[in-house]
């Protein structure tokens, strides 16, 4: 259903444009069409919406191809997931290629380009768009020559959706949803899509044809083309003639009558530029053009009544001219070069014309009929010489142009070409079934099982089709996740076996900790209780045997044949940071099952009050709006008092120089004071530097000259990265713990900044109040006066109370800074982490779902490494090695606006943005989490069996009730 006058609930804003559905294309699917009329092949735009199910394919979206060695396409490329747009006849006309990885099949993409060759930079006459940003990090980009006619509108000449060229083997694998083109306009991704102003993730909005302007293009290469031709467009009884002229060059003269509104682009600058209104006859011989003065030379008064001459036209500069007044009529300014545009209406007897904007007076009583290119008519006319011109006009028509179309509003599976822009460019499917119309959208994302999430080494991942739902194993004890994760409520899906018939309903009930199996719709009973923060897998074929839980039972139901269900439970490290997510295990080599989470009609009813397992069917996240509470921002120094913008007031600012060496991490936050600098790649105490940060502000802080330190805003070329968290502001009185404390907190995000003093020596232990009401999951302490004290960090995922050090590269141990393990109230410190009687300051996070995550991992050395689920996009990522040496390597989406996510800086280090592309830091950021692309060259991120705990914090949730999905990256 399409909708956009729905009202979200409390939030007082209008709803999102919602898709009704999509296509699945899944390997030989094919969309194709031939266009009847040469439309515009210099100036169009196609818009679409993909998600990627199956990645290394080299799927196309579009395509005007006769041959690998003529051709136009769209594709993403199977070596490395790229997105690459090429004209090709021999060798490149046009190709951009982008080296930005589109690797996430967790969510969709939105990709537009718009062509228009007519533009006077080269730059501007293709663009790439995903999600509403141009591309611009190109691959050496070759921009078509001025003019050109690109493949794309070519009258007689196969266009697909889907492939490259018939049977040329680049099969899309994805599925799309309202791909639209417009045939003479290039376009922005404003007209379809919007930031949503609560996440503001990019997301669709409803195309508007009355607000695209078409410009139609012509071309005079040879007279014929225009004998007895009315021309392709006609404006009334206009017609389009060729004339021979006395030099004969081919001479263009187009006849408008009545009223009109045009707009011109000329292929080259050229004079007898003109258009003339009304009928001009010649008395004199001397009647001319006088290029010297740039308009009609004075005309002779024996020109006679009723014979006036009433002339627009555009030269060297160009003119509403009117014989019957004196003057040379209204200068238009410079002239209007090639590309530019002229624009010329009438109403009535009115008529008006403006170049580039500019306006002249409008005069009045012109009602004649109008003529392109010809000063007058009878002999010695002034005609434009065309031989070898192309040109482009605008009557003023909008909409899709004659090529244009738009598919999927919504698809239906017995008419899948049909177009619904109203002008008839059906397209014809080929290789689709009823059920590759799916309810997958970008406004809805449907659970699938997951590319990036499964079994590597001795037991190979599954081949994933069908639009990630068949699963199909070539070994056992292979495996594979799902996308989407669940931490409450009741869910159901189904699942057939490739070696059966039988379908198996899976409900999982996280409010009640149970879940139940049904076999073609009737309940096999409650196969287990007391669920609770587990991942489960589901329905796969196999043989039956026993498998006995000890620790995180991952229960499965096998299909041992088509007359029976059985349950047993698998214990193993299959599951990922605590988020139950659909999970499909084999036991036997080539078994296959294809799963249904509800982007398809169900074979049975679910239960009562169970959901499809999708977005909108998700608990609307604690935080809708991340970045007000966490952000990154990347500024210069200027080393003189400038302001930085974060969005909101920070309590804790962390910031480092990005490329110089040398230089430490400082850490400035509320409760200390501005100007109180800690050092995360060192042991010092606190120093105080009045130049440095000043302020913290309501949209972010101001830094002095900081000709102290050199560490916030030195001038010369120095680059910086701040981290920036929301806490609650001025600091107050915490009497939670053993010894008073002084809080900053924002429960609601889950931080806290804490400020106190340690007790006496005389005892070991000390609590302190931290103001969250939940317990931290991560926690940061720092002896503030101690110019040798360690930086003591605990996290959720070490073992009891070991911590690891900040400032250095040891793994995790039990070093006694932390007396117990945080809860719900207090932290509990021991003199081993703070002296006594010195000042400290801890900053402390619990886990906010949908906008932050606190957990571990277990390498594979591998490029295709762990998938990390967060359930949101994440916008920083700290990552540390917890059973062995290794770095604190922090990484975000500032820094790497697009995969893979390579530049990292260490916490522990004085040193530079890290080339990850060298170093081998790589993680793809998701949008639901994170994947490891480091190999074992980098043991600190990947090793083989190595364990690792992160810190992540989102840039944009995944999705839930009434908010906007998060787009893939």
């Amino acid at each position: 259903m399409f909708s956009d006058t729905m009202m979200l609930g409390g939030s007082g804003r209008k709803a999102a444009f919602s898709m009704e559905n999509s296509l699945l294309f899944h390997g030989g699917q094919l969309l194709t069409r031939t266009p009847i009329v040469t439309g515009n092949r210099k100036t169009w735009t196609h818009s679409v919406w993909v998600r990627r199910s199956q990645l290394a394919d080299s799927g196309v979206l579009l395509s005007s191809s006769a041959s690998g060695v003529d051709a136009h396409w769209l594709y993403y490329t199977a070596a490395n997931d790229r997105l690459y747009w090429q004209d090709y006849l021999g060798g490149d006309r046009m190709a951009l290629r982008g080296i930005a990885n589109f690797r996430d099949p967790n969510a969709w993409y939105h990709v537009l380009i718009a062509l228009d060759t007519t533009q006077i930079v080269p730059s501007d006459r293709a663009k790439m768009y995903v999600n509403g940003e141009q591309v611009t990090a190109l691959d050496q980009p070759t921009y078509p020559d001025r003019f050109l006619d690109l493949h794309v509108n070519t009258s007689g000449r196969p266009h697909f959706i889907g492939n490259a060229f018939s049977g040329a083997g680049n099969t899309l694998k994805a599925a799309i949803a309202e791909p639209v083109f417009i045939d003479g306009a290039a376009l922005t991704p404003a007209h379809f899509g919007e930031f949503d102003p609560v996440t503001l993730s990019w997301r669709p909005k409803l195309f508007d044809p009355s607000k695209v302007s078409i410009w139609n293009s012509e071309t005079s290469s040879a007279a014929s083309q225009y004998s007895g031709n009315t021309g392709l467009f006609t404006f009334g009884n206009g017609t389009l003639d060729a004339t021979s002229g006395t030099d004969g060059a081919i001479k263009l003269n187009r006849v408008f009558s009545g009223d009109f509104h045009l707009s011109f682009r000329w292929d080259t600058d050229v004079n007898y530029r003109m258009l003339q209104v009304g009928v001009m006859k010649k008395a004199w011989a001397d009647a001319h053009f006088n290029p010297s003065n740039n308009h009609f030379g004075a005309l002779s008064d024996a020109y006679v009544a009723g014979n006036a001459v009433d002339c627009l036209f555009a030269q060297s500069s160009a003119y509403i001219f009117d014989t019957r007044n004196a003057g040379n009529g209204t200068a238009l300014g410079n002239d209007p070069a090639a590309g530019n545009v002229m624009t010329v209406s009438r109403s009535g007897g009115t008529v008006t014309m403006s170049v580039n904007g500019v306006s002249a007076n409008a005069e009045t009583n012109l009602t004649g009929d109008v003529q392109i290119g010809l000063a007058h008519s009878g002999s010695g006319s002034y005609y434009v010489d065309v031989s070898g011109l192309s040109w482009q006009f605008n009557n003023g028509d909008t909409g899709y142009g004659t090529n244009g179309f738009h598919l999927g509003k919504p698809w239906n599976a017995a008419s899948l070409g049909t177009d619904y822009s109203g002008r008839g460019n059906h397209w014809t499917p080929s290789g689709f079934v009823a059920s590759d119309v799916v309810l997958d959208t970008p406004t809805n994302v449907f659970a699938a099982l997951n590319p990036l999430s499964h079994s590597t080494g001795g037991y190979p991942a599954p081949t994933l089709s069908n639009g990630a739902l068949t699963a199909t194993y070539s070994s056992n004890n292979g495996w594979v996740t799902g996308t989407t994760g669940v931490s409450s409520g009741k869910w159901y899906w189904e699942a057939v076996s490739g070696a059966g018939t039988d379908t198996i309903g899976t409900a999982l009930d996280l409010d009640a900790g149970v879940l139940t199996f049904y076999k073609n719709g009737v309940s096999q009973g409650v196969a287990q209780t007391g669920l609770s923060g587990l991942y489960f897998p589901i329905n796969q074929t196999g043989s039956t045997g026993t498998w006995v839980g000890v620790t995180r039972q991952l229960p499965t139901n096998v299909f041992a044949d088509s007359s029976t269900v059985t349950y047993n439970s698998y214990s193993g490290n299959k599951y990922i940071n605590d988020i139950p997510t659909p999970y499909s295990v084999s036991w036997v080599a080539g078994t296959s099952t294809t799963f249904n989470f509800g982007q398809r009609a169900f074979a049975h009813t679910p239960p009562t009050g169970f959901k499809t397992l999708c977005t909108a069917n998700l608990p609307a996240p604690a935080i809708a709006k991340p970045y007000q509470h966490m952000t990154a921002v990347a500024y210069t120094g200027t080393g003189t008092a400038q302001a930085i913008n974060c969005g909101f007031q920070p309590d804790l600012v962390w910031i480092k120089d990005r490329n110089h060496n040398l230089y430490n991490h400082a850490l400035i936050d509320s409760v200390r004071g501005t100007s109180k600098m800690l050092f995360s790649s060192n042991v010092g105490g606190e120093s105080t530097y009045a130049d440095t940060v000043t302020a913290f502000t309501p949209t972010g802080f101001t830094l002095g000259a900081d000709v102290s330190t050199a560490l916030v805003n030195y001038a010369g070329g120095h680059n910086y990265i701040a981290w920036c968290w929301k806490a609650g502001g001025s600091a107050v009185s915490n009497t939670s713990g053993s010894i008073m404390s002084q809080v900053s907190a924002n429960p609601a995000a889950g931080f806290s900044v804490v400020g106190a003093n340690m007790g006496p020596v005389e005892l070991t232990n000390y609590t302190f109040g931290h103001g969250l009401g939940t317990a931290p999951a991560f926690v940061i302490v720092k002896d503030r006066n101690s110019g040798t004290a360690n930086w003591h960090v605990w996290h959720k995922s070490l073992s009891g109370t070991n911590s690891m050090q900040l400032n250095l590269i040891a793994a995790s141990g039990a070093v006694g800074a932390f007396g117990a393990v945080p809860d719900a109230s207090v932290l509990t410190l021991t003199t081993s982490s703070v002296a006594g009687g010195d000042p400290f300051v801890a900053y402390c996070w619990s886990e906010i779902p949908g906008y932050s995550k606190f957990g571990s991992y277990v390498g594979n050395a591998s490029v295709d490494g762990p998938f990390v689920y967060c359930g949101f996009r994440p916008r920083y990522v700290l990552i540390k090695r917890a059973d062995s040496i290794g770095d604190w390597i922090i990484l975000d989406t500032v820094r790497d606006a697009y995969n893979e996510t390579i530049t990292a800086l260490c916490a522990n280090s004085t040193g530079v943005d890290q080339d990850g592309a060298v170093n081998k830091y790589a993680i793809d950021v998701d949008a639901s989490g994170f994947k490891l692309r480091a190999n074992s060259v980098r043991t600190e991120m990947n090793e083989s069996g190595g364990t690792y705990v992160f810190a992540a914090f989102a840039e944009f949730p995944l999705g839930g009730g009434k908010v906007t999905p998060a787009t893939a990256r």
